[in-house]
């Protein structure tokens, strides 16, 4: 009889066997279909800047047409998966899904709102988070090599999700001349083009995020580490002259500078995973 060490406990270290087979390991229900549903919605929303902002006629109100994209996608997602019997078709998540729970669709949703207040509450519990993390790696509680590829993802989604904020400004000033791009105009084209393919980006890097790199493969990882870096490493010298040149964009746009921290945090969580991975779980016999 053989005994698993305590380290092993925590994550099972080896290469998934299968797509079908992975099961999602954390604390918490698997996500469902239409929580992804949700999510995507709510990231469609964020990256075009909420959407315009219209006037109701005879009523002065304002409505952000965002706001009741994500309210009216949260409506159907509480009637048919709480409400309407779906004998499992939705409920059920077979392939990557499984490995997306209820509890990552909570922490993407609460990044997403983080956007008006400048991201300083999403650094705050990173802090938090790290914190916590390092005591309970002292106290001999090692996190195995899922754990770090779920953390991988975790950041990776937020990187994407700061690129997807800087996408939002071109949907709504066109990045900085106060008005929405037009595709009528030669730098409009250009702009809307630029805001067209920031949602294509923020959309790629959370599909990357959430199968390969959270399944802990090896090319996911490298290609996440070459196709992240030029965004991070422009974005972060972009910040620094800002700063350094006491422009006030430079300290009011925190994404650009949280978007290389978090590629950073990302990268270095895959590798570990990457090198638990090949470390065969230590048993001893009983």
């Amino acid at each position: 009889m053989s005994e698993v060490h305590e380290e092993a406990l925590i994550s099972w270290e080896g290469p998934p066997s299968s797509v079908n087979s992975t099961v999602a390991k954390r604390s918490g229900r698997t996500a469902t279909k239409l929580d992804s549903l949700l999510v995507l919605a709510a990231v469609l929303a964020y990256t075009f800047g909420w959407g315009p902002m219209l006037e109701v006629p005879g009523v002065g109100a304002v409505i952000i047409v965002g706001v009741v994209i994500i309210v009216a996608v949260s409506l159907l997602w509480l009637l048919f998966e709480q409400v309407v019997p779906l004998k499992g078709r939705w409920v059920a998540s077979d392939g990557w899904l499984r490995m997306f729970t209820k509890g990552d669709m909570l922490i993407l949703l609460l990044a997403i709102l983080n956007g008006p207040f400048l991201h300083i509450p999403l650094l705050v519990a990173v802090v938090i988070w790290g914190l916590v993390s390092g005591i309970a790696w002292r106290r001999g509680q090692r996190a195995g090599a899922d754990d770090w590829f779920h953390r991988a993802a975790i950041f990776a989604s937020f990187v994407a999700l700061m690129i997807g904020e800087e996408a939002s400004k071109v949907w709504l000033y066109s990045g900085a001349v106060g008005t929405s791009p037009s595709p009528l105009t030669h730098a409009g084209f250009h702009q809307f083009l630029d805001g067209a393919i920031g949602v294509s980006c923020t959309l790629l890097l959370l599909l990357l995020a959430w199968t390969t790199l959270r399944q802990g493969q090896g090319w996911a990882v490298a290609v996440w580490w070459v196709s992240g870096f030029p965004a991070a490493a422009l974005a972060a010298w972009a910040a620094v002259l800002a700063v350094l040149n006491q422009r006030d964009y430079g300290d009011l746009h925190t994404y650009a500078w949280l978007l290389t921290i978090f590629w950073v945090f990302s990268v270095l969580c895959a590798i570990r995973g990457l090198a638990l991975q090949r470390r065969p779980p230590s048993t001893k016999d009983g």
